[in-house]
């Protein structure tokens, strides 16, 4: 169900390159953004059908910069 707040969401920086890289495990293609200091923890982010695609890797690299 989709609502009024999907939709309130700000665009990113046109200029921002992805931080994290991509990589093949058990034949999936999977992008790994690590923290810059401790870890507070983990976060396994499964994106929508747009897989792998730039506003999906900003997100993780996001998160992984929350630690």
């Amino acid at each position: 169900m989709s609502t009024c707040h999907c939709f309130t969401g700000t665009p990113g920086d046109r200029g921002y390159e992805p931080n994290g890289s991509v990589k093949m495990i058990h034949g999936l293609n999977v992008y790994q953004a690590l923290a810059p200091a401790e870890v507070k923890g983990e976060i396994l982010f499964l994106p929508d059908v747009f897989g792998l695609a730039t506003h999906n890797k900003i997100l993780a690299d996001q998160y992984a910069n929350f630690g």
